[in-house]
């Protein structure tokens, strides 16, 4: 019996941001959502130099909740001196703190603090947060500033649509350190999965379990099963298994030296 089936789209890319392997649809345009996370939290530590890496992890976070989810997200909170009425993330069993977004939330009102901008509307695309949360999107994809899909995610902020291709180059840039911040964001994710993940049945997703396993591996999932992996230019190979864990057992046999892999797993049951 089959149950579902999942159609399967990636895109891998080398260091000069050519497509060196895909399957499916490599120019797919699809919605970034929280995998663009850590590409925003790229604001939050070029506004400050004296982050723990807690509060970059959060930031970067989908998380579940937890009790030291949410102390990390209150300490982002008490740095901005703002509260969690100011996050504009929407409540979730009654507390804003409780949204799985709430860290990258809590981040922007630190980086509004920073740069003297109002906590007000700071999801909104006019705001001069979310314009240059697309600018950093724009620079870390190599878009040139080309025009690209706008759309409110599911959070409230704005997201953007990219084709896979286009997501990797991104995450490449990021792993790489070939972006401002991105070394103090990468490292962040790498020590702090606890703060990262969202618990699922009691154990970690399966790109968190990764992480754990590669050193030079960065990973983070999409809503809908969108996720990406930057793989450093460290000499490595990452086997079959845990590349398919990730995307459900599907497609790539491994990622290469310096390479960066962009899946889009669309499902229907």
């Amino acid at each position: 019996m089959v149950e579902s089936r999942h159609r399967v789209h990636t895109a891998r890319v080398d260091a000069d941001g050519r497509v060196v392997e895909a399957h499916g649809d490599a120019g797919l345009v699809t919605f970034m959502r929280s995998a663009a996370k850590p590409i925003q939290a790229l604001l939050l530590v070029r506004a400050y130099d004296d982050l723990a890496e807690e509060d970059v992890a959060i930031a970067c976070a989908s998380h579940g909740a937890r009790a030291e989810q949410l102390a990390a997200v209150r300490e982002l909170l008490a740095r901005a001196g703002a509260t969690e009425d100011d996050l504009e993330c929407g409540a979730v069993d009654g507390s804003r703190l409780n949204h799985n977004c709430s860290g990258k939330h809590a981040g922007f009102l630190c980086v509004c603090a920073a740069q003297g901008w109002p906590f007000d509307d700071y999801r909104l695309r006019q705001h001069p947060l979310q314009v240059q949360v697309l600018v950093a999107l724009d620079d870390a994809a190599n878009l040139g500033g080309g025009q690209v899909p706008i759309a409110v995610d599911g959070c409230g902020v704005v997201t953007v649509g990219l084709s896979l291709e286009q997501m990797a180059v991104a995450f490449g840039r990021l792993v790489r350190a070939e972006l401002e911040g991105a070394d103090c964001v990468t490292a962040a994710m790498k020590a702090h999965p606890d703060l990262r993940a969202e618990i699922v049945i009691g154990t970690r997703i399966p790109q968190d379990a990764v992480m754990e396993r590669l050193e030079e591996l960065r990973a983070k999932q999409l809503y809908h099963e969108v996720g990406s992996l930057g793989v450093s230019p460290a000499r490595m190979s990452v086997s079959k298994q845990p590349i398919a864990d990730l995307m459900s057992a599907h497609s790539v046999d491994r990622v290469r030296k310096g390479s960066q892999l962009y899946v889009h797993i669309s499902k229907s049951s």
